[in-house]
């Protein structure tokens, strides 16, 4: 189940509650990661993203129409390493299971993405809203082996 809650719309750390131990507790911490997605030739594709840990999963948010939006729903296997914001690795690179999560967890991961990167995200939300980018989606992430994500 996912750590944020559709129907209150808060984050766990919102709810007061704050994982201390799973797959990703020690990325936590990390400012990017690099999100590597696989083309249906099988080539890889390195993104730097903004993201949050709640619970046992990690929560992206990207554009709905977005390359890796697509490369997800066909291949959800992905690799994350921290990196900079230029996407250069800086630390141990792990396998992971990523799915286009329901849009209902949009709002809780906006204000759990604005509490983590604060003005920042405010001046990307105004950027994309300018270049026409409306439509986003949320990319969930689970531990490789854990099953299926939450819906």
């Amino acid at each position: 189940m996912s750590m944020i809650d559709p129907s209150s719309g808060r984050s766990s750390r919102e709810r007061g509650i704050v994982a201390t131990s799973g797959p990703f507790t020690a990325l936590r911490q990390e400012k990017y990661l690099s999100l590597v997605t696989r083309r249906r030739d099988g080539r890889e594709v390195a993104t730097p993203m903004w993201f949050v840990v709640e619970g046992e999963r990690i929560y992206m948010r990207t554009g709905a129409q977005s390359a890796k939006v697509k490369r997800i729903r066909n291949n959800g296997r992905v690799t994350l390493a921290p990196c900079t914001a230029a996407g250069r690795v800086t630390g141990t690179a792990v396998s992971a299971h990523a799915v286009v999560a329901d849009a209902s967890l949009l709002e809780p991961v906006n204000r759990a993405v604005k509490q983590k990167y604060g003005v920042m995200k405010t001046l990307i939300d105004l950027i994309n809203r300018l270049r026409g980018l409306r439509d986003m989606a949320v990319i969930e992430i689970s531990a490789t082996g854990e099953g299926s994500p939450s819906p």
